[in-house]
């Protein structure tokens, strides 16, 4: 299950100004779909490595990268580049959180 919480704790750390944003661990795509409606034309990119959410968050997002983070080496260069990484909920699910 992956929550429809859209985030405000994390959404107020995305600095203002910010364009393209990479939500890693997505879940569903709120967090993004919520900083797009903040920011009419921004970019919401997501990184999601359960087959589901990502299909949901897809639905929401500019581009979900169905990935699995413990074997990730650099992001693909479709990615392009961002002004801000949102990580969330995400670290203590890692293997190897410090990697």
């Amino acid at each position: 299950y992956y929550s429809p919480q859209r985030r405000p704790d994390l959404r107020n750390l995305i600095p203002r100004g910010a364009r393209r944003v990479l939500d890693v661990g997505c879940g569903g795509g709120a967090l993004g779909a919520a900083f797009k409606a903040d920011n009419p034309g921004a970019v919401a990119v997501g990184i999601e490595g359960f087959p589901d959410a990502a299909a949901h968050a897809r639905r929401h997002l500019d581009l979900v990268l169905e990935l699995d983070l413990d074997g990730l080496e650099e992001l693909p260069a479709e990615a392009g580049t961002f002004d801000a990484i949102t990580f969330g909920d995400v670290l203590e699910h890692l293997l190897d959180p410090e990697r």
